[in-house]
């Protein structure tokens, strides 16, 4: 079996179609100038916002900015004015998502920086996290609507620990006409069984 030659002509057409493709496509990835800017102006507004205790402001700066140019050392500090928030659980994830980040050959050290210390301050950040183990009595977890703060639980997490927020918990289970409340009041690093 022979391989038919190839006209020079149409394979110039094809290597300069792809070629133009592959362009416009790196171009249309690229940041433009005003996404970065405005990405800039809402990380200082979140630097701002940290430094007068803002957490909440900040974090919701950071975010954004973070999510227009998803640059760990944006990210970081959103998870920073997470943990600051007290946010854990959050902060915990953000740092997670960040110490997983892969970056390119060559990558600015800040960025290389803002990696490591996400892992650093995430392993820091674990043994703070409280959780909460809750049980279901008399029932089938699967029959009992159980909510957590007004969020529903998923039946896989009755009987299972799960880390939370510190702070004042309402979880509540209701079967049929019957509902159970308790209230609950985690510090850092707590466990409680309901």
């Amino acid at each position: 079996m022979s391989i038919p030659s190839r006209n020079p002509l149409v394979l110039a057409l094809g290597l300069s179609f792809t070629l133009a493709i592959a362009a416009a496509t790196a171009r249309a990835q690229e940041l433009d100038d005003q996404t970065r800017s405005a990405a800039r102006e809402l990380a200082t507004e979140g630097s701002t916002l940290y430094q007068q205790s803002d957490f909440e402001g900040a974090y919701d700066r950071f975010n954004r900015a973070y999510q227009l140019v998803q640059k760990p050392n944006v990210g970081i500090w959103a998870a920073r004015s997470l943990v600051k928030a007290g946010h854990l659980v959050e902060a915990s994830e953000r740092y997670l998502d960040l110490e997983r980040t892969t970056l390119p050959e060559g990558a600015p050290s800040d960025q290389v920086t803002a990696v490591q210390d996400a892992a650093r301050e995430r392993r820091e950040l674990l043994g703070r996290v409280p959780s909460i183990k809750i049980v279901v009595e008399g029932a089938e977890p699967g029959s009992v609507f159980v909510s957590l703060n007004g969020q529903l639980v998923k039946p896989a997490l009755i009987g299972a620990k799960q880390p939370v927020n510190p702070g004042k918990l309402l979880v509540k289970g209701v079967r049929g006409e019957q509902a159970v409340e308790a209230n609950v009041e985690l510090s850092e690093g707590q466990f409680r069984e309901v």
